[in-house]
This record gives structure tokens, C-alpha cells and sequence, in this order.
């Protein structure tokens, strides 16, 4: 194949010395050493490294060799091998398109991993796993399935696994627009494998680079990627997967640049390739390019059979991105053959295909939604309305200013749910710092001269600590506990601090509603008073020499509110509270006004921290929203409430408003609203001065699946009186129950782990003996973890000391015997 008019490689001056054996000539050398093997564990590994190799050309015959892999290690058993076998499956399964098999499989090979402690290998697996949620248009589960492996790969050195899910990292980028975002992570993935010598992998990132700028229209910088990637792929494997994704890449370049006859042949080596392949996601992009490319010709035959083919395919295979597109196509055709209620029917078909890639994306969380659905004229649309007398054109406008009013919430969604997930590992780490912490200081004398060195330690991961309390508070995570609060009192109490926080140079002034009296809002006190820090402190970086506080009652026809502008998730109500922040700064560019309460934006040289996000995630937290309005010097006009100010920022959080909470100072003692909460865990000081061994060895069943957790809590519990076993997860947790059953006095349980879940194995557990008690933990809040459990059982956040731990266990235990086994 030969491309004309190729431009030079922006890496052709680096030397690609690394040429890696050609991969044919690998497989059969692995497969003469296979003739040669009996029936032991080195011709499991062996079948399983075959699979691997030829899962990207011969899926079929890789299964083959998966399947024979997965048998014999069953039989022996050899437990790892079974794990690889999975993997090696997921891999076959992913390359057919079989997306949910392909899940399965890795899921499973996921958790045998995790157990066996083979984490290079697990983060492969999650690597899988990102590949298939990507497929499927879940772009935040793939994300966050990516970064996992990333942050795996790293801790075990494995610059390959690191590379691949930094290339998955840029194409989910460059799906949501990001481009700056992709273009890094595609060329960071393309650095390390050229470095490594897996040239194989670099010209799957050329490909990437590549359509990263043909969707940004730069035809001529693209064209280059993909010249490098035919040239390294024709030597590697000229039938491989990424070389039919190259040629169809290429097609598409070809139609943007207006040459339809070199688009087609390189659709038509793309669809043969695929085909041949058994890749069906593949199969169907191509006949859709192929139609697509036939339809403009007006070659209307050939094109409807393309469509109808993809979307049968689409269908069969549920990919809801092509179904849409397809079925589009396929509208558009009719349409152009003048067939128009067959037309309009194909369209409405089409609008419902759209509507579930829509929510696809709306559950997912992190794409940004685009307007793709085009109407070629104004004329066409109203020659259908006329003759079919459906009304298309004001849904696609209210569809289209829906999706708008998603996109900034679903963003804002998204790196909440990111956030939030962090905050769960790093609650996670904290509990082993803060344990082992305890443990060492426990075990010196007071006067040993390590015990400042321990204390500095422990200062140090409480700010870390703080930071995760941060992020949970910015993800929605965190539930707060809800009480009347009198907001005069509050700000009489609370004015000194906020003052003394941003210092003398930026001066603070309250303005108590005119009309005078009290008022009164749910809200959890100390967390209100973080969110207006954060914003006073924001003002004072902005260069502020006043920041104004007000609060008043906001009625819609009032208030010149526009749901619009509002950010978070406030309540339908007829009225609300709003707290005004407004400060005389040097204000916000309206262009950044929704990027604002990204977390760690600022528009200095390095962000700070999650000061603007957490305060929206205080506001959702109580069921509110934020309004942002600001003008900067430039901007024209003027604003009497500024008095005089050039520039100005206005913060104005709102929250529900509740007649039976109103002017009423005496409510504020009322209790919260918040249901299903305990009392707070007791602090250190509250329980030392008791006696928290427990008399007796009671025994307790600990299951998490993180070896150092376990080996903490063991020493915690050991240290109390207490007789300890361990279950790395669910499935074998219920094991150990059933096995000393009756013998057990409580379990401890994780919420996060691999395999069966926390609620499945909590129900397992009940059903063996009802009335054990269970003490469940998690580094995510409470409410959240204990969401869909039917009843609110014991419950300790992550991080928390030995002390904390033995308390809440003496507290479920009392003074009840051990219990002896039957």
C-alpha cells in the first residue's frame, strides 16, 4: 500500500533501534515449546502467553488455547494460572465485541489477581476493564478503571501497564473535548513505548494522536500519525486489530479532505481486515463510514444496505452510539430518495436511539454531551412537518438546550465522583498511618526521644486527613447532620473568625436584614462557616479590600434568578434563604465562570487546594445552590449595588426556605433532620480512660481484602483481648463464618472489596446466624455507604485509631461471653 504525499514524522528523527520479533515468529516459537510440555503449570503459562499474542489477529484460535489454559488450571488447580486464563478470555471477548462476556471474565480475573497479590497483573486487568466500559459509552467508570491501573502500574514499576492506560486516558479526553488533556497522555503513552521498545503500542498512539487532530479538523498534522503507524504496523502485524483501525482512520481522514476514491479503499481494507477479524464494534464503524461515503454520492442502494447492516449489527452487539447513527443514516437516506414517511419513521426511531446514548452518558457522569443531531436545512425539516404533521423541530431545540444546561452539572458530576473515589483510597492508606502510628507510640516509653518524631507524624497525616474530609465534602459524599440554624446568632458568633482568617487588610461587614428579626435554615453549622472562609479567603486572593455578608428571604419573581445560573442541586421551593458574599476584587472572567469549582483550578501559577469546590459540595450537601455573577474593570456599564466599584464578585448560596423554621430563635435547639445517623464516635480522650480490653478471648472475623489493613486490626484487636481471623474477601469471609460457626462474637467488614459485595456478603452472613453483630467500615461517609442496606447497622469512617476501634466493639459486645463454637 502506498501513501502518497506523506509528510515528515514528528519522532523520525529519534532511532528505532528496539524492533521488536515479529510477532508471528514468536507465536510459532511459543508454540514448538508447547509441542514439547506435558500437562504442567509451564504449559498453562505457555497457552496463556499464545492466547495473549493472538487475541488481536485470531481471536478464535486465542480462545481455544484460553479455554484448554483454563481447564487444566482448574484441574491441577493452579490458582494463577486460572487467573490469566480469565484474563487471556476477557481479552478474546473484547476483540469480538463481545463486551458483557469480556466483563465477566476480567472481573473475575480482577479478583483472583487481588487475592494472589499480583497487582502488575490486576492492573491489566483493570485495563481490560476500562477498554470495555469505553466501548459501551461509559466513560467515567473507564476513567476511573484507568486511573486505577495507572496508579497500579506505577507502584509496581511497570512503565508498559502505565502507558496503556495513559493512551486509554487520552482518548477519554479527547471524547469529551479535552483536547489539550488528550494530546498529553497520548504523547506521554507514546514516549514510554518508544522508550521501552514496544513499537507495537507507539503506533497505537500515533493512531490516537492522530484522530485527536483530524477531530480537530488538522488534517495535514494528523496525516503524518498514521503514516508512522502504517510503516511500523505493516512490519508487525500487517492483519493485526490496530492496523484495520488505522486504515479506517485513514478513510475518514480522506473524506475530510475531499479525496472520496482513496476514503474508499481504505474503508473497504478496513472492513475486510475487521471482518476477517470477527470485530464486530469494528464491522459496524466501517459499513458506517462506507455508507455514509455512498449516501453523498447518492448511491442510495448501496447505502441503505451499509446502514441497515451496522444497525443490525449495533443491535446485536449494544453499542448505543452506532445504533443511533446508524439508524440516522438510514433516515437521511430515505429522505433522499424522497421516501418520507418511511423517513420520518427511521428519524423517530433514531430520536429514541439518541435518547439512550443520552442516558448512557447521563449515568455515567463525565461525557460531555453533544448536539450531534443535524438537520441538513430549514426547508426539509418544514417539507416533513407538512406532510407527516409531527412537531421535530421543537424537540430537537428543547433536547438541544437540555443537554446545554447538562453539561456544566455533569462535569461538576463527574469530578465529584472522581473525588469522592480518592477520598475512599485515601481514607484507606490514612487508617494503616494513623494505626501503625498508635501502635509505635504505644510501644515506646514516654520519654523515648522517637515519640516527637511520631507526634509530628501524626500532625502531619491529620492534615492529610483533612484534605480527604475535603474531597468527600466536595464529591456529595458526605452527609451532614441537619439542624435549625438562627442566622443572626451565627453570624454574631462567627463575624470575629471570618475576620481574623483573611486579616486586617481585607475588611468583613455584615448587613442584618432591614426589616430585622431571626431566620433560620438547616444546615450544619461548622460547615457553613467553612464554605463562607473558603469564599472570604477566595476574595481576599482576588485582591479584595471589603467583602460585604447579607442574608435575606429570595422569592423567584423577586429575585431575577434564572434556574440557568444556578449551580448544585437545589430544591423546588417557592421561596429560599440566600447568604450573599460579595467582595470588591478583581472579579472573574466570564469565561471562567464554570470552570470555577473545578477542584484545584485557580487562575494564579498553581492551584491551592479544594477551596471553591468544597463549598459547592457543602452547599449540595444541605440541598442547595450557588449563583456566581461578577464584572471585571473592562466590562462596560455600571451597578448601583457596587457603590462606585470598577469590579466586583457576588457569591450568593441558596437554600430551601422552611416556614416552620422561620424567626423562631428557640427552634434552633430543635433536633436534626437527619435519619439513621449514630452518635458521633467517641474521640481519644472520651475513651482511654476507660478499659477497652475486653475480658476473655471473643473472637472476631476481620474481612478486607488489603493485607496491611489486616495485619493492623489483627494487632489492634489482639492488643484489646480479642482472638482474630482474617478474610481477604466476601466469599471467603462467609467461608470462615460457616466454618467456626457459632464461634464467632462479631465480624468486621469492609464495604469496598473485590467479588461479593459488602451487602451480598452482610446478607450471607445474616442468613447464617441472624443476630451476629456486624460492624461495617469504609473510607467513604456513612450515608453513602449504608444506602441500599435495609437497616442502618454499626458503622466506623475510615481513618480511625485502635482506641476508636476497640470502643465501637466493647460498645456492640457489652459485657456478653465469648461464644463457643458448635
Amino acid at each position: 500500500m502506498i501513501l502518497p504525499n506523506l509528510l515528515p514524522h514528528p519522532f523520525r528523527e529519534t532511532p528505532l533501534t528496539l524492533l521488536p520479533q515479529k510477532r508471528k515468529e514468536k507465536i510459532q516459537e511459543m508454540l514448538s515449546r508447547l509441542a514439547k510440555e506435558p500437562g504442567t503449570r509451564n504449559r498453562i503459562d505457555l497457552l496463556n502467553e499464545i492466547s495473549a499474542s493472538l487475541s488481536p489477529t485470531d481471536p478464535e484460535k486465542a480462545r481455544v488455547y484460553a479455554q484448554e489454559a483454563l481447564e487444566r488450571a482448574i484441574s491441577l488447580p493452579y490458582e494463577k494460572g486460572i487467573a490469566y486464563a480469565y484474563q487471556s478470555l476477557a481479552q478474546v471477548h473484547f476483540c469480538v465485541s463481545a463486551f458483557e462476556e469480556a466483563k465477566s471474565k476480567a472481573q473475575e480475573a480482577l479478583s483472583r489477581f487481588l487475592a494472589l497479590q499480583e497487582m502488575q497483573a490486576a492492573a491489566r486487568t483493570r485495563l481490560i476493564l476500562a477498554s470495555v466500559h469505553l466501548r459501551k459509552s461509559r466513560q467515567g467508570e473507564s476513567m476511573e478503571e484507568a486511573l486505577r491501573a495507572i496508579e497500579l502500574s506505577e507502584s509496581c514499576g511497570d512503565d508498559q501497564g502505565v502507558a496503556i492506560g495513559k493512551n486509554l486516558l487520552g482518548i477519554i479526553y479527547g471524547n469529551q473535548g479535552r483536547t489539550q488533556l488528550a494530546k498529553e497522555q497520548l504523547q506521554a503513552s507514546a514516549e514510554i513505548h518508544r522508550r521501552i521498545g514496544d513499537l507495537y503500542r507507539f503506533a497505537m498512539a500515533q493512531i490516537n494522536l492522530g484522530n485527536l487532530h483530524l477531530r480537530m479538523g488538522e488534517q495535514e498534522t494528523a496525516l503524518p500519525y498514521y503514516e508512522s503507524a502504517v510503516e511500523l504496523l505493516e512490519e508487525m502485524e500487517p492483519e493485526g486489530y490496530p492496523i484495520a483501525t488505522l486504515f479506517h482512520d485513514l478513510g475518514e481522514m480522506w473524506v475530510g479532505r475531499g479525496d472520496e476514491s482513496k476514503a474508499e479503499t481504505f474503508y473497504l481494507q478496513s472492513l475486510a481486515l475487521r471482518r476477517k477479524q470477527g470485530n464486530e464494534t469494528g464491522v459496524a464503524a466501517s459499513l458506517l463510514g462506507m455508507g455514509r461515503l455512498r449516501l453523498s454520492r447518492g448511491e442510495f442502494h448501496q447505502a441503505r444496505e451499509a446502514f441497515e447492516e451496522a444497525l443490525a449489527i449495533a443491535k446485536r452487539v449494544g453499542i448505543p452510539k452506532e445504533k443511533w447513527l446508524a439508524c440516522k443514516g438510514l433516515a437521511e437516506t430515505e429522505e433522499a430518495e424522497g421516501n418520507l414517511a418511511l423517513a420520518l419513521k427511521l428519524q423517530k426511531e433514531a430520536a429514541g436511539f439518541r435518547e439512550e446514548l443520552l442516558h448512557a452518558l447521563q449515568h455515567d457522569r463525565i461525557s460531555r454531551l453533544e448536539a450531534e443531531f443535524e438537520n441538513k436545512s430549514r426547508e426539509r425539516e418544514a417539507k416533513l412537518y407538512q406532510l407527516e404533521n409531527v412537531r421535530l423541530k421543537e424537540e430537537v431545540a428543547g433536547r438541544r438546550k437540555a443537554e446545554a444546561a447538562l453539561v456544566q452539572a455533569q462535569k461538576l458530576e463527574s469530578l465529584g465522583l472522581m473525588a469522592g473515589g480518592l477520598a475512599h483510597d485515601f481514607n484507606n492508606m490514612l487508617l494503616c498511618v494513623f494505626g501503625y502510628i498508635e501502635l509505635a507510640r504505644n510501644s515506646l516509653a514516654k520519654e523515648h526521644p522517637a515519640r516527637p518524631l511520631l507526634d509530628l507524624a501524626d500532625a502531619s497525616a491529620q492534615k492529610a486527613s483533612h484534605l480527604a474530609e475535603q474531597m468527600l465534602t466536595y464529591s456529595g459524599g458526605r452527609s451532614y447532620e441537619l439542624r435549625p440554624l438562627d442566622l443572626e446568632q451565627f453570624f454574631r458568633s462567627n463575624l470575629n473568625l471570618l475576620q481574623a482568617a483573611v486579616g486586617k487588610q481585607t475588611q468583613i461587614s455584615w448587613f442584618p436584614p432591614s426589616e430585622g428579626g431571626s431566620l433560620s435554615i438547616l444546615a450544619e453549622e461548622a460547615q457553613l462557616f467553612q464554605a463562607l472562609m473558603n469564599l472570604a479567603l477566595n476574595a481576599k486572593e482576588a485582591g479584595a479590600s471589603k467583602i460585604d455578608l447579607r442574608y435575606a428571604i429570595q422569592r423567584w419573581e423577586e429575585g431575577g434568578l434564572s434556574k440557568e445560573e444556578i449551580t448544585g442541586n437545589l430544591e423546588e421551593a417557592e421561596a429560599y434563604v440566600s447568604i450573599e458574599v460579595r467582595d470588591d476584587g478583581g472579579g472573574i472572567d466570564a469565561s471562567l465562570i464554570s470552570r470555577i469549582f473545578d477542584p484545584f483550578f485557580s487562575t494564579k501559577f498553581t492551584g491551592r487546594g479544594l477551596g471553591l469546590a468544597a463549598v459547592l459540595g457543602i452547599v449540595r450537601g444541605h440541598h442547595g445552590g450557588i449563583v456566581v455573577r461578577s464584572r471585571k474593570k473592562e466590562t462596560s456599564g455600571t451597578d448601583p449595588a457596587s457603590a462606585g466599584a470598577s469590579s466586583w464578585t457576588c457569591f450568593t448560596l441558596l437554600f430551601p426556605f422552611h416556614e416552620d423554621l422561620c424567626r423562631t430563635r428557640e427552634q434552633a435547639g430543635v433536633p436534626g433532620t437527619s435519619q439513621g445517623k449514630t452518635s458521633k464516635p467517641r474521640t481519644k480522650g472520651e475513651i482511654m480512660g476507660g478499659n477497652p480490653k475486653a475480658e476473655g478471648k471473643r473472637r472476631i472475623l476481620v474481612i478486607d481484602d488489603e493485607p496491611e489493613i489486616q495485619k493492623l486490626l489483627r494487632a489492634h484487636l489482639e492488643a484489646g483481648g480479642f482472638s482474630v481471623l482474617c478474610a481477604s474477601d466476601g466469599e471467603s469471609g462467609v467461608a470462615a463464618f460457616r466454618e467456626h460457626r457459632g464461634g464467632i462474637d462479631l465480624v468486621l467488614l469492609d464495604m469496598t472489596m473485590p467479588g461479593m459485595s459488602a451487602l451480598e456478603t452482610w446478607k450471607k452472613l445474616k442468613e447464617l446466624q441472624p443476630h451476629i453483630p456486624i460492624l461495617l467500615s469504609s473510607g467513604y461517609d456513612r450515608e453513602a455507604a449504608l444506602a441500599d442496606f435495609p437497616e442502618s447497622p454499626p458503622f466506623l469512617s475510615k481513618p480511625y485509631s485502635g482506641a476508636v476501634l476497640l470502643a465501637a466493639v466493647e460498645e456492640i459486645l457489652g459485657g456478653r461471653p465469648p461464644t463457643r463454637e458448635r
